[in-house]
């Protein structure tokens, strides 16, 4: 599923305007803060969690389920990123929600959001909130004897 991150990246990239910068990259307020450019919102695309359905199989194969979640991180300093949040964040779940690349067997969902960080100083601050999605892929193996 690893290309399935630059995938969203390009689509994210395509599809929402208000944001600067999307990357692929290992989730974290470290990797996140080199993103964090100015007042425009930029963003990660970073894998969280997966796990595997119970295996069915069939006379001659094997299939199984995997949910693989993902996470979006947008980030912005402030002042002067407060009015592109929401419209960022509105354009990313647009993009993404029901959308389906060929390799998944569901189309993507949106599973809910969270602020990661909140600092807010005396020269500025940032904020990091994370979007996470669902992506459902399935597998199919032949029976091994």
């Amino acid at each position: 599923m690893i290309g399935l991150y630059d995938l969203v990246a390009d689509r994210l990239r395509a599809n929402c305007p208000s944001l600067l910068q999307v990357e692929v990259g290992a989730e974290g307020v470290k990797a996140i803060e080199m993103l964090a450019l100015g007042g425009d919102v930029t963003a990660l695309v970073a894998p969280i969690s997966d796990e595997a359905r119970p295996v069915s199989t069939g006379t001659f194969h094997i299939v199984q389920t995997e949910n693989e979640t993902f996470a979006v991180v947008m980030a912005l300093v402030f002042p002067g990123g407060f009015p592109q949040f929401e419209t960022a964040r509105q354009e990313i779940k647009t993009a993404l929600r029901g959308w389906m690349p060929d390799e998944l067997a569901l189309p993507i969902e949106y599973v809910g959001g969270a602020t990661l960080l909140y600092d807010l100083k005396r020269e500025g601050g940032r904020w990091l909130h994370r979007l996470r999605f669902r992506a459902v892929s399935q597998a199919t193996y032949g029976v091994s004897t």
